[in-house]
């Protein structure tokens, strides 16, 4: 498998205060200004697993995987094209504003912005955390997202063959009347973590 994490986070709010309050105070990371106006919370020796920048709506302005290597992230690159993904490279400025070496960019079947990168910025400086005592990232990485999105054959082939994904399981999203309806959850992973979509 070629993407071993989940590398970072990118979302867009109105409110980036509100976040940061939310982010330092109820998840207990600890949280940097960003040149782009927004807030970076680091959880570890990362630069930001999870940023926030100024938007007029809210909404994921990208899902970042990591690899572990420019070779690699080379070789994903030309194996993507050659399934017909439109894969761009990141410029210079969106791999500093991302603190990251190298970067490529993409959209997922359900229009989801992806970005592949290799050669992240680490910050050896103490991370001061309220609630927890550390966050278990690591190898891992950040953790796990939740794609919102229809479940089609599209998309698993996408993240199964294009990425590299694996089937976890599969369960039944639970309706608003507390039982169990006919849409269904997807989980996938590309470590022992998951990424999942309803």
């Amino acid at each position: 498998m070629t993407i071993h994490s989940l590398g970072y986070l990118r979302l867009s709010s109105v409110d980036v205060d509100a976040w940061t309050r939310f982010g330092t105070q109820v998840l207990g990371m600890t949280a940097d200004r960003s040149p782009q106006g927004g807030v970076a919370f680091r959880m570890d020796e990362h630069a930001a697993r999870l940023e926030i920048v100024a938007g007029e709506s809210g909404g994921v302005s990208g899902i970042g995987f990591e690899v572990e290597s420019r070779d690699v992230l080379d070789s994903l690159t030309v194996s993507l094209r050659d399934q017909g993904v439109d894969v761009r490279t990141g410029t210079s400025v969106e791999c500093d504003v991302r603190r990251v070496r190298d970067l490529r960019m993409m959209n997922d079947p359900f229009g989801m912005p992806l970005e592949l990168y290799s050669g992240p910025s680490l910050v050896h400086d103490p991370l001061e955390t309220v609630h927890v005592r550390e966050f278990v990232t690591g190898d891992l990485g950040m953790g796990h997202v939740v794609i919102g999105g229809p479940e089609s054959d599209e998309a698993l082939e996408f993240y199964r063959d294009a990425l590299g994904f694996v089937d976890r399981n599969t369960m039944r999203a639970m309706g608003p009347d507390g039982k169990r309806g006919d849409e269904r959850i997807t989980f996938l992973g590309c470590n022992r973590r998951t990424i999942r979509w309803r």
